[in-house]
């Protein structure tokens, strides 16, 4: 029917009209014409099969040892970083010597008189030429005698030359291969909960075996679980289910659904989190002793394999933390809300504590990054127009809906990655090495990661909308152009009057108010007061025990500015916008600015000073009031400190500028901290 409507369509009569049907998946030329005829409505007798052969080489043979040295001894790095034929010719000398090759002007052709008599590479192209092969498959086959990794290496490298090897660059390369990588995300992680029954380095671990596939018991014959863990601190958690949270005597090692029995009525089981590690002193569990055979909880007799576990504390309904949390959420009681460990919760107050499955969008990220830094650049350098130098990854999906959202998700997350690293170079070149760093502020962040773009050589697109321009990217090229450092000031100025996109400003929040991508999570810098409010900090009344010094007072009130970055931080160049939406987009909220680790790090006498005195003082330098005793936190009176110690706490796992003689952790008001480095750490 459909070939009958175009025949009357295009005017063509029947014995007229040809058609031609290409594909290489048919091995059996019967059915090939078979699959023509029903695609096209058509006899199969009028089809005829066409099939070509296949130019195999001639004399493949497997590597020898001195085939294997001399190619591995080129290196794919500087062969492909090479930006001139000279120094690409010097990268692939080793093997150009091995096969007796003199001097040549183009490296394509030299490669070409090198590969393609050389019996390795013709038993390449013969086996790829035929089916498709593993890696690791064609490495036994090409280099029988040497171990897989030297194997693997020496196929990489004959693939890798013989695409750029040709005679010519107007004909095709001597091995025209394609590379399928298949990847596959993790359903999830299954852990033994005894890890003495293992041999496992450390000693310490909180679990045993790990398996990738739901199992009932381990070979040890414990039962084994769902593996969790904390997103915030990595705590370990074992997922049970019990048909009873409020006194659990049985954890399942799977969930089940209500159903009708003889004896009655059996309910659905209730998923139950089970810290594998010591609780904080804060956090309300209840200790439980788990029979790893038998997966009973607290069993009338003790068993020969028995550990402690903790259990969340019952409560059926959700109680909520007044401003610190920005949305309630029904109470799940067999969930660790907040973490057993670290206290913390995640967005809108849910549970950190989750599971190992691969989902989201950020693992695709990871996977074409990976891709990206593997291809082999082109020959011509990177320009503004070209800066991946030839590079590309095609992504293809069913789901339109899908793709729809995964190509902006990829470029906000390049983008992210980016901005972190051209922003702490731009800021410590104007902060650092041209002594601004009295004046700047964070509003200066726009222009330190244009100056850091340009310095690193990254390209900055930002999404503009309509109304605004990136006008400032021109001005900081141009000024680097006309030395503009000899003037920083001049620049940074000047900058000031350009309002910022909205999409590279949430970018810019982001950077540092990000829970786990952020400045400070990451080791990299913090927020503290800009230099001429430090003053106003030092003459605030001493607290006994806690900022009794000059540097005792500036670190309470920096622990104290750090807090705002759950809340947000107010830009001149926001709008209304930011006051709606949720955190995960950057919206900025609003607070009295009374905070529980700042309450925790105090005692009794040291808090009333702290909300009577500080408070007041604190809250007038930084903030600006929104009515109803309730305060942002502004941007131009924040600068970034980079540089400096670092700490990390080993209990609730924050990174934070280590406390003045001590050992507690502002954070959690506990006694776990640990000196970090982050250059060697």
């Amino acid at each position: 029917m459909l070939l009958r409507r175009l025949r009357m369509r295009l005017g063509i009569s029947p014995d007229r009209l040809q058609i031609i049907c290409t594909s290489a998946s048919f091995q059996d030329h019967d059915h090939a014409r078979v699959f023509a005829a029903q695609l096209t409505g058509t006899d199969p007798a009028s089809f005829r099969a066409l099939k070509g052969t296949l130019a195999l080489s001639p004399n493949p043979s497997p590597a020898t040892d001195g085939d294997l040295e001399a190619a591995l001894a080129v290196s794919l790095d500087a062969f492909y970083n090479a930006t001139r034929a000279k120094e690409r010719l010097q990268a692939v000398e080793p093997l150009l010597s091995h096969r007796g090759i003199g001097e040549h002007i183009s490296v394509e052709a030299a490669l070409f008189d090198a590969l393609c008599e050389f019996g390795p590479m013709q038993m390449l192209v013969n086996e790829t030429m035929t089916e498709a092969r593993a890696l690791d498959e064609l490495g036994e086959l090409i280099c029988p005698t040497a171990e897989a990794p030297t194997a693997q290496m020496f196929v990489t490298i004959l693939a890798a030359l013989g695409s750029v090897a040709r005679p010519s660059k107007s004909e095709p390369g001597l091995l025209p291969c394609r590379v399928h990588a298949f990847l596959r995300g993790l359903a999830g992680l299954w852990a033994c909960p005894d890890p003495s029954s293992h041999d496992l380095e450390p000693s310490n671990n909180p679990i045993g075996q790990l398996f990738a596939q739901p199992q009932e018991h381990c070979g040890c014959g414990a039962r084994v679980f769902e593996y969790f863990t904390c997103r915030n601190c990595g705590s370990s958690y074992l997922r049970g289910y019990t048909d009873n949270l409020e006194d659990p005597t049985y954890l399942w090692h799977e969930s089940g659904e209500s159903f009708a029995s003889v004896t009655g009525a059996v309910r659905g089981v209730h998923a139950l989190d089970v810290l594998l590690e010591p609780a904080s002193g804060g956090q309300l569990v209840r200790p439980a002793e788990l029979d790893l055979q038998t997966g009973r909880l607290n069993p009338t007799e003790d068993g020969d394999r028995t550990r402690l576990v903790y259990l969340p504390e019952y409560s059926p309904k959700a109680t909520g933390d007044d401003e610190d949390e920005e949305e309630h959420v029904d109470a799940n009681t067999g969930e660790f809300r907040p973490c057993g460990v670290c206290g913390q919760k995640g967005l809108f107050g849910r549970s950190t504590v989750q599971d190992h499955q691969t989902k989201g969008d950020q693992p695709f990220q990871a996977v074409v990054t990976r891709q990206l830094s593997l291809q082999p650049p082109s020959e011509r350098s990177s320009s503004e127009f070209a800066p991946l130098r030839g590079r590309k990854v095609l992504i293809f999906s069913d789901s339109r809906q899908m793709a729809a959202r995964l190509a902006p998700n990829l470029q906000r997350y390049a983008s992210a990655d980016a901005i972190r690293p051209a922003l702490l170079r731009g800021w410590i070149e104007l902060a650092e090495e041209h002594g601004l760093g009295h004046q700047m502020t964070l509003e200066d962040m726009y222009v330190s990661t244009l100056l850091g773009a340009k310095l690193l050589g990254l390209r900055i697109r930002p999404d503009l909308r309509s109304g605004e321009t990136f006008s400032l990217a021109r001005i900081v090229a141009s000024a680097l152009r006309n030395g503009c450092l000899d003037d920083p000031l001049s620049l940074l100025l000047e900058a000031r009057s350009e309002r910022l996109p909205k999409s590279l400003l949430r970018l810019l929040v982001g950077a540092i108010t990000d829970r786990y991508y952020g400045l400070q999570s990451l080791a990299l810098a913090t927020v503290r007061e800009r230099n001429a409010i430090t003053p106003r900090i030092t003459s605030l009344p001493p607290i006994p025990g806690r900022a009794e010094s000059d540097d005792q007072k500036i670190y309470l009130a920096r622990t104290w500015i750090s807090q705002w970055s759950t809340v947000g931080i107010w830009f001149g160049d926001m709008d209304a916008d930011w006051l709606t939406g949720s955190r995960r987009e950057g919206r900025v909220g609003s607070r009295t600015g009374k905070f529980k680790p700042v309450s925790r790090w105090l005692d009794r006498d040291g808090l009333r000073l702290f909300e009577r005195h500080w408070l007041p003082t604190l809250r007038d330098e930084l903030c600006e009031p929104l009515g109803g005793n309730k305060y942002r936190i502004r941007a131009s009176k924040l600068t970034l400190e980079v540089g400096g110690p670092w700490a990390y706490c080993r209990l609730c796992r924050t990174t934070i500028r280590p406390p003045l003689d001590v050992e507690t952790c502002p954070s959690c008001a506990r006694d776990g901290l640990l000196e970090l480095h982050p250059d060697d750490d």
